[in-house]
């Protein structure tokens, strides 16, 4: 199902796509910040994933749906090859990363990434198979740094993630 703007008379639904494909995927970069674990992991995995996914358009363009049918999406026009959805594989790349620490919030942005992918369809900027395109790379890339415990503090030791400690034994 494809949906395309109405005119001027939009409806709640389609204002509702139209925010969640455009604007969801910075829920999904702020919802983390607000866990008590405060891992920023997760932003290694969406970058991960983000770079798999520019790469992939590039060695495979593809044209956007709203190119080859003459249709105005709702999303507004969007350049660049379409698959894989890179919103998509970022924001479950994201999620799964961050579903390692903490379940909860990690299934509430799973359910939030799958409707940001499916809204980028349902708003003409990308047709059913970049949704699942990017939705299998970013569970592969969110799965890799699960199964491998991929984390910044495991590639450079030195990274701290949380708010800086003070030495209080120490004299000034």
């Amino acid at each position: 199902m494809q949906l395309v703007p109405l005119g001027d008379n939009l409806t709640l639904i389609q204002i509702l796509i139209f925010a969640l494909g455009k604007y969801g995927i910075f829920l999904v970069v702020i919802l983390p910040l607000f866990s008590k674990k405060r891992e920023v992991d997760y932003l290694f995995a969406g970058s991960v994933a983000g770079i798999i996914g520019e790469l992939v358009k590039h060695f495979f363009p593809s044209a956007r749906p709203f190119i080859t049918n003459g249709t105005t999406p709702l999303l507004g026009l969007v350049e660049g090859p379409s698959f894989p959805s890179n919103h998509t594989a970022i924001s479950l790349a994201m999620a799964l990363t961050v579903w390692r620490s903490d379940r909860k919030l990690g299934m509430v942005m799973m359910i939030l990434a799958l409707l940001v992918g499916a809204s980028r369809v349902w708003g003409g900027v990308h047709l059913s198979i970049d949704f699942l395109g990017g939705a299998v790379l970013g569970a592969v890339v969110g799965g890799f740094f699960n199964i491998f415990d991929i984390s910044l503090k495991a590639i450079y030791p030195k990274f701290r993630t949380g708010p800086p400690t003070t030495n209080k034994g120490a004299k000034s």
